[in-house]
């Protein structure tokens, strides 16, 4: 289960941070605050999982995820809420629009990859929200696309040895508001 009740922002000096640029081909350039997992009701039993609406400017992939959603998520992978333990769980859509099928991919393997293992290794969960419906046929199916991209990083995890990931690196011209 999955709610999306109050969700809360990263802040700085106690306002609200918001991503000003995601890099120099930044084609929306609505400023938008950074998710942080933090449990609000008593409902989350899998915590506001859903990252910062695309509807506010924010891409799924989100340079600001990497650093401030995720850190966040690997010191703490359990918050709680009147003594009910709640684990972090991040709900990334891998499209520019939740289960749009035309629509283009933003994550590519590697920072998919990226994305699981620090999140996983820390202890918390994530969810790639795929197509469902490519509204004529495949109802009910991944595309082709997004499962090359799901079947590397299953087949990565389950190798004998388990091979890093990418490090991240900010995208030149990303910045926060007033940075």
């Amino acid at each position: 289960m999955s709610a999306s009740i109050d969700r809360n922002y990263h802040t700085i000096n106690g306002e609200t941070a918001f991503v000003e640029s995601d890099g120099l081909d930044d084609e929306d350039e609505t400023p938008y605050p950074i998710v942080i997992h933090e449990p609000s009701n008593s409902f989350q039993d899998f915590t506001n999982g859903h990252v910062t609406p695309l509807a506010l400017g924010a891409p799924p992939n989100s340079w600001a995820y990497e650093e401030f959603t995720i850190p966040n998520m690997v010191d703490n992978p359990w918050g709680e809420y009147d003594g009910v333990p709640i684990i972090k769980h991040g709900w990334f859509p891998i499209r520019e629009r939740w289960h749009v099928p035309f629509r283009d991919l933003v994550f590519e393997t590697e920072q998919a990859y990226r994305f699981v293992r620090r999140i996983t290794d820390a202890g918390a969960a994530i969810t790639f929200a795929t197509t469902t419906d490519n509204g004529v046929q495949d109802a009910g199916h991944m595309m082709f696309d997004e499962m090359q991209i799901m079947e590397e990083i299953n087949n990565r995890l389950l190798g004998g040895v388990v091979p890093d990931y990418e490090p991240y690196e900010r995208p030149e011209g990303a910045f926060l508001l007033g940075e």
